[in-house]
C-alpha cells in the first residue's frame, strides 16, 4: 500500500509540474533550460567521478574474469585466445558529440580534472572548493545554445576532438590493465600479455557519412572527413 501510494504521489507531481512547465512563456522557458541542463551535466561527472574512485581496482575484475576462463579453458592458450579474440567496436556519431558547444565541453572536461585533484593531500579544501566553484560560475554564465547550425564538417572536427580528449588515452590504459591482467592471474599464471597484433577494440564513425535526410552530406564530404580521420 505504501508503495502504491508513493506511486500514486509521483504521478500527481509529474502531472502538476507538467501543467507548470506548459503555462511558461517562451522567455522563461529558456531562462528555466539552462537550470536543469547545467544540473544533469554537473551530476553526471560527479557520478563519473564517483565511479572510478570505487573502480580503482578495476585490474582485479579483469584477473577474476580471466580466472574464471581459465576454469573453464583450462589450457593457457585458450585463456591467450579467448582475450586475442574480443571483439569491441566503438561507433562515434554526430548527435551525442553535438549536444554542448566546444566552450561547455571544455569547462565540463576540466570540471572533472579538479574533482580528481581533490582527492589529493597537499591541496587544502578551501583552495579546492573556490577553484571548482569558479568553473561552475563561468559555466552558468557560458551561453550554450548555438547560434549556427553545425555543418558536417564540424561534426567531423568535434569526433575527432572527443577522441584526442578521451579516447586517446583511455584506450591504451584499459587495454595494459587487459594485458597485465594475463601476466597476472593467480593460481592460473599465462605469463604471457596480451599479443601485440591483437586489436580487441575498433572503431567506427557515421560523422560526415550520415545520409539520412541530410542533403548536405555528399559523396564528397564524406570523402574528406574520411581524410580527415586519417
Amino acid at each position: 500500500m505504501r508503495l502504491a501510494g508513493m506511486e500514486d504521489t509521483a504521478e500527481l507531481l509529474e502531472k502538476k509540474l507538467a501543467s507548470e512547465i506548459s503555462k511558461m512563456s517562451l522567455e522563461e522557458a529558456l531562462t528555466l533550460a539552462p537550470v536543469f541542463s547545467h544540473y544533469l551535466n554537473l551530476m553526471g561527472i560527479a557520478e563519473v567521478h564517483h565511479r572510478v574512485c570505487r573502480q580503482k581496482n578495476v585490474n582485479l575484475v579483469m584477473i577474476f574474469l580471466i580466472s574464471f576462463c581459465s576454469v573453464v579453458f583450462p589450457q593457457t592458450s585458450f585463456t591467450i585466445l579467448f582475450a586475442s579474440r574480443l571483439e569491441v567496436e566503438i561507433v562515434l556519431t554526430a548527435h551525442p558529440t553535438q549536444i554542448n558547444r566546444g566552450t561547455l565541453r571544455y569547462k565540463y572536461i576540466r570540471l572533472s580534472h579538479l574533482l580528481n585533484l581533490r582527492d589529493r593531500p597537499d591541496l587544502t579544501s578551501e583552495d579546492r572548493d573556490m577553484v571548482i566553484e569558479d568553473l561552475i560560475t563561468s559555466v552558468w554564465q557560458t551561453d550554450e545554445l548555438r547560434h549556427h547550425k553545425p555543418t558536417p564538417v564540424d561534426e567531423a572536427g568535434v569526433g575527432l576532438n572527443i577522441v584526442e580528449q578521451s579516447l586517446w588515452k583511455a584506450v591504451p590504459h584499459y587495454l595494459c590493465h587487459l594485458s597485465n591482467a594475463l601476466k597476472k592471474v593467480s593460481h592460473w599464471e599465462t605469463g604471457k600479455p596480451l599479443p601485440l597484433k591483437c586489436t580487441p577494440i575498433r572503431f567506427g564513425s557515421w560523422m560526415g557519412g550520415g545520409r539520412d535526410g541530410n542533403s548536405n552530406v555528399t559523396a564528397k564530404e564524406s570523402h574528406k572527413r574520411c581524410l580527415a580521420f586519417i
